[in-house]
């Protein structure tokens, strides 16, 4: 067993761009803490000058506001969850930190747009010798994630296998010289054997080394999950770093905006004919302050701006806002544009959004997590994750329900299909089973025929029955 504290050669590529993307999510202060780094100095500029110029910057957010509202998008209806009775608990607390699998699954969503990469490591209690039989009872798997900076060295087989990869975790040392110290996860395949090391940094010997085993067979697989936007072993770039860009360039050019607005924004008096050097040359302005000019060609005003330079700023700013926007909205909807679609075609294109496909994908992977889970609990039992990817509540009017209901009664499509779009449409409870539906309704109609066969006889008793009423007409 070995370990190594190089980097890949795709984490190296990539760290400069999750970086900006940390940042720019971040914020305004973190943006501007790194100063030159995303807003450069302008010629001559000293010191002083600059940091009054990058203090009345300001950063527009939009990175951060489109991936909340995606992320609350995707997890707009519950995740609906099956497993095992005895799995249920672990499930409140699926990283032992106080997680759930739906608040574990946000957090990756929020990570898989902010940079695109995060990993999954399931692991297991560990007992030492000193180990209670109450340590051995509450033992059990739980999951544990990384962010993208984190994992930072691994390496496949040629048909896609991870047989090994490098965590790197913080270690905090307090007392009187508190600092951070680095430890190092290995997780690799030893004679196809799954073996986890811990290592200090600075230390070639592993402190720990633990073969995990199922009902006491080794693994043959490292059970860790690479979160991504598609299936592929190769990083991806973010899936939102137009937008990243734009914003950084938005920041520019709006430092640029507010520099110009301070020197020009203010009118400046000016005087023309008397000589600056007279005692009697007025030098403030005021309306306690009263300018006494006895030359007769002297001529005042105020300088004001007039030019185009700062419009041409203000729309080019609009210009990348609306850009933001459309950037933002292709994740959910990759075919938008300046020429909005309309609201039913906007649906129909979200349904192939990246969202979708960056959904879909973990949803399976989270599926096999908590089967995996279940069998290293020694847990059985059906185990199912279904997470929505009807990001956009589709618009049924009366005419349209009308219609699903009139297609379905003539054997256009089955009922299962007709429920789905009014699930779809949130007529339904989206969490509701067909049969539990078909239930209801059957319950529902017996009452409405008992209720109108009790409001029949009541209209008998009190007036005799309509046929009775006839009769006396016609006497």
């Amino acid at each position: 067993m070995s370990y190594s504290t190089d980097f890949h050669r795709d984490y190296i590529a990539m760290q400069k761009i999750w970086e900006r993307c940390r940042h720019a999510k971040a914020g305004e202060d973190a943006v501007k803490l790194k100063g030159e780094v995303y807003l450069p100095r302008l010629g001559g500029q000293t010191d002083e000058q600059y940091n009054a110029y990058k203090t009345r910057a300001r950063f527009f957010n939009a990175f951060n506001k489109t991936i909340t509202g995606h992320v609350g998008l995707a997890m707009r209806k519950p995740i609906l969850i099956t497993v095992p009775e005895a799995m249920e608990k672990i499930n409140d607390n699926i990283d032992r930190n106080g997680a759930d699998v739906s608040a574990y699954v946000k957090a990756i969503l929020t990570e898989l747009l902010e940079v695109g990469r995060v990993i999954s490591l399931i692991d297991y209690t560990k007992l030492d010798a000193e180990a209670t039989m109450l340590d051995a009872e509450t033992a059990r798997p739980y999951w544990i994630q990384y962010k993208a900076e984190e994992f930072i060295d691994w390496e496949y087989t040629e048909d896609g296998v991870l047989i090994y990869g490098v965590f790197r975790e913080t270690e905090e040392q307090r007392g009187a010289h508190h600092h951070q110290k680095y430890r190092y996860r290995v997780v690799e395949l030893i004679d196809g054997v799954y073996t986890q090391s811990i290592f200090i940094e600075d230390s070639s010997d592993p402190v720990e080394v633990v073969t995990p085993r199922i009902a006491g067979k080794t693994l043959d697989f490292i059970p860790v999950i690479i979160h991504q936007t598609d299936y592929d072993t190769s990083v991806d770039l973010p899936p939102l770093l137009d937008l990243v860009n734009l914003c950084m360039s938005h920041y520019r050019l709006k430092a640029d905006q507010m520099h110009a607005l301070h020197y020009v924004a203010l009118p400046t008096p000016y005087i023309i004919g008397v000589d600056p050097t007279d005692e009697d040359f007025p030098d403030t302005i005021g309306p306690h302050k009263v300018w006494g000019i006895t030359a007769p060609d002297a001529k005042v005003g105020m300088l004001e701006f007039t030019g185009a330079g700062v419009e041409a700023i203000d729309r080019e700013l609009k210009s990348m806002e609306d850009q933001m926007a459309i950037i933002g909205a292709r994740v959910l909807l990759p075919e938008v544009s300046e020429n909005t679609a309309t609201a039913s075609n906007l649906r129909s294109i979200s349904e192939t959004s990246d969202l979708v496909s960056i959904v879909t994908i973990l949803s399976r992977q989270v599926q096999m997590m908590l089967e995996f889970t279940a069998l290293w609990g020694n847990m059985s039992g059906e185990v199912e994750l279904q997470m929505s990817t009807h990001f956009l509540p589709a618009e049924l009017d009366a005419s349209m329900v009308t219609a699903l209901v009139g297609a379905w009664q003539n054997g256009g499509f089955d009922y299962d299909t007709l429920i789905d779009n009014f699930k779809r449409a949130e007529i339904v409870d989206p969490e509701k089973t067909v049969e539990e539906l078909q239930a209801s309704t059957e319950q529902e109609g017996e009452a409405r025929m008992q209720k109108a066969a009790e409001a029949m006889a009541a209209m008998e008793t009190a007036g005799g029955g309509p046929d009775e009423d006839e009769e006396e007409d016609e006497g």
